[in-house]
């Protein structure tokens, strides 16, 4: 996560990278100076593109919780909106952020187990997450989804095109349950990438209300 304010960047670390890398990716902006807030500490930046920057970082975070670490520019932020993925940290694709195809879904109220996407009643509604990589990597991938006694039904889920099949249980109430549902393995070459859910077959109300997609590196 990252504030800014004038040619300030603040970048809030929540995962503490272990090989002592962070990656700033999209920052194409010249670094005058990095520090960490709360110590002042001076830190080596390195450019590895001409998109993409390096952080390096002590061994341990001095923070417990979030380490905030400050960017100083040299005149105004120029960045690529288009999304990174480190292929050492975990990566959380919220629903809220999908592009979608077809007709739209709704969003839900954005509280607490309550972000969802919800409406997902027909085949020619589609959601997708592009993003972009600079090292290979193999991940976990997973989804959180809610379903109630409403739900139910089939989707394909797409990685840059190769797809599988999953099935959407029924719920046994209305209250809704949220699920956490590991779709696999997959690997990712360095480059453009896009995940998308194709609904297959809509049984109940609706295929789910889904929450987020999510990659976890494998050791």
């Amino acid at each position: 996560m990252s504030t800014a304010k004038a040619n300030f960047i603040y970048l809030h670390v929540l995962q503490w990278p272990k090989n002592g890398r962070l990656i700033v990716g999209g920052l194409q902006s010249e670094i005058g100076k990095a520090y960490l807030l709360s110590s002042k500490n001076t830190l080596v930046v390195n450019r590895l593109n001409q998109q993409d920057l390096m952080v390096s970082l002590p061994k341990s975070a001095p923070d417990s919780i979030s380490t905030v670490i400050v960017l100083e520019l040299k005149g105004s932020a120029k960045t690529d909106l288009k999304r990174f993925v480190d292929a050492n940290l975990s990566t959380q694709f919220l629903a809220y952020d999908a592009e979608q195809k077809g007709d739209p879904l709704k969003k839900s109220s954005g509280q607490k187990d309550s972000y969802y996407l919800y409406g997902w009643t027909n085949n020619n509604q589609e959601i997708s997450w592009t993003f972009r990589t600079i090292e290979p990597g193999k991940f976990k991938l997973s989804a959180d989804y809610i379903v109630d006694n409403q739900t139910g039904g089939s989707y394909l889920l797409a990685v840059d095109g190769v797809k599988t099949q999953h099935d959407v249980k029924q719920g046994k109430d209305g209250k809704g349950i949220r699920e956490t549902i590991q779709i696999g393995e997959i690997t990712l070459k360095p480059g453009l990438h896009t995940i998308s859910m194709i609904p297959v077959e809509i049984k109940g109300k609706e295929l789910m209300k889904i929450l987020e997609l999510n990659l976890s590196p494998l050791e």
